[in-house]
């Protein structure tokens, strides 16, 4: 199993998704930002690394809440699981920059998320916790 931790950023009611650049794998899907959980690392730590590796910000774990977690399994490349950590994030430093040659990305409503391509993770989330 593949741990994985995301930021759930919000405000007014919006969550914010970037979109994966092309040359990934499931390239042009919407996601959270993240990153997997290396050994050794606490999830708070893999997800202070993410945010900033990907969007450039820096937050508090005083602004940040464990909202739950979720097991998708993965079978476009090979059959294993992933566990992704749902984290919201209150506030953070610094203005978002797409640091992972993400070519869109933004705060958008569920119903706006409904009717986007996103990873299944995404997909629970919206229905399941927001």
């Amino acid at each position: 199993m593949i741990n994985v931790v995301v930021g759930i950023l919000h405000k007014q009611n919006r969550l914010f998704l970037q979109q994966r650049p092309l040359d990934k794998i499931h390239g042009m899907k919407w996601e959270f930002p993240g990153c997997k959980v290396y050994n050794g690392e606490s999830k708070k730590e893999a997800l202070h690394r993410g945010l900033y590796k990907e969007l450039g910000i820096r937050v508090s774990n005083d602004d940040v809440k464990m909202y739950g977690c979720h097991v998708v399994k993965e079978t476009l490349i090979s059959d294993y699981q992933i566990k992704i950590s749902y984290y919201g994030v209150d506030k953070w430093e610094n203005r978002l920059i797409p640091k992972n040659n993400q070519p869109y990305m933004g705060f958008y409503t569920s119903d706006e998320i409904k009717i986007l391509r996103t990873l299944e993770g995404v997909h629970w989330f919206v229905k399941n916790m927001w």
